[in-house]
């Protein structure tokens, strides 16, 4: 499912008027999102400055499970190539794999239906040279790095998680920090410029861990239950 005829340009107007513009921001040009595969509407999307070159989704893509074939992937697998400020290509492979729950009664915590996610997401790996490609894995895995379903990723030769570069304490996402379910995977050709690694947890409802932002008042109106993994890098 790839075509670059069917790439759309657009602007969000509530985006930008509301929020980027006061903080005296550049809008996101390109936004994107396509409808996945949970059925209570929980996608994968993201927001891009830079230009769009291709995407492709992977919501079609089926494998067995307890002998029943389903979808690959519990949302999507969405592939994005951009075009980096020195022309080379920046692939994102955007994932939100299988949660803990709603779990069949033989996989209790989905630990193996993940396992399948991130065994297919290291075969899309395959097709690029970690060594010198721009790539990018991220999203929420639901898993912790010592967990086998991330074995996959975790020992991906040439692949990077960038929550390395704090200390282990400082890498929790989840809730009140306590698991790190949240990634951002990169080449070791984008490690090279990777400039700073940090966790955005103030869209988290707390008491007690950290000051949220003041409109975040009770976690029914908190951004998410997860912080946002936030990589910087700097490109010739």
């Amino acid at each position: 499912m790839e075509d670059r005829n069917l790439l759309q340009k657009f602007h969000d107007g509530l985006l930008y008027k509301d929020f980027l513009e006061p903080a005296n921001k550049a809008e996101y040009k390109y936004v994107y999102l396509i409808d996945g595969n949970d059925p209570r509407g929980i996608d994968v999307a993201f927001l891009s400055r830079l230009p769009v070159t291709s995407f492709c989704s992977h919501i079609h893509e089926t494998t067995l499970y307890d002998g029943k074939t389903v979808k690959t992937f519990s949302r999507d697998c969405l592939e994005v190539e951009l075009e980096a400020p020195d022309q080379k290509a920046l692939h994102l492979k955007i994932n939100h794999f299988k949660s803990m729950g709603y779990s069949s009664p033989s996989d209790p915590l989905s630990n193996r239906r993940r396992l399948g996610q991130a065994e297919r997401v290291v075969e899309l790996l395959d097709k690029h040279d970690l060594t010198k490609d721009y790539v990018i894995v991220a999203g929420d895995l639901n898993s912790d790095p010592s967990s086998a379903s991330m074995a996959p990723l975790i020992n991906k030769n040439h692949l990077y998680n960038t929550l390395l570069q704090l200390p282990e304490t400082q890498r929790g996402t989840y809730g009140t920090s306590k698991k790190q379910l949240d990634y951002v995977f990169v080449s070791e050709a984008l490690k090279h410029h990777l400039q700073n690694v940090r966790l955005e947890r103030r869209g988290v409802y707390t008491k007690t861990k950290w000051i949220p932002y003041p409109t975040v008042t009770s976690p029914r109106n908190q951004t998410s239950d997860h912080a946002a993994v936030v990589a910087e890098f700097l490109l010739p």
